[in-house]
């Protein structure tokens, strides 16, 4: 259920129009840990069009993801300014 709706969220944030990419990683745990982290990372196009996102849409998309998995998980929310990106 939870893949399936991280996949629907994604699409959704995707779908305003304000973002060029979205990459979700898991963290490979210890042998000792029962527990994975996630890190969900979207790339907006340029800092006006996150700041117009967290106006008009982000709100909205925030409650849905609450309204399925609160208390489930927790967020902790940058933004990042690209210093380098460097592809081989």
């Amino acid at each position: 259920m939870a893949k399936i709706h991280a996949k629907k969220h994604v699409g959704e944030v995707l779908a305003t129009g304000y973002f060029i990419s979205c990459s979700i990683r898991k963290s490979v745990p210890e042998k000792s840990s029962v527990y994975s982290l996630y890190n969900i990372e979207y790339i907006a196009k340029n800092e006006d069009d996150y700041i117009s996102y967290e106006y008009e849409f982000a709100e909205e998309l925030r409650n849905d993801v609450k309204k399925h998995f609160d208390g489930k998980f927790t967020v902790k929310r940058n933004f990042y300014e690209v210093i380098l990106d460097k592809k081989n």
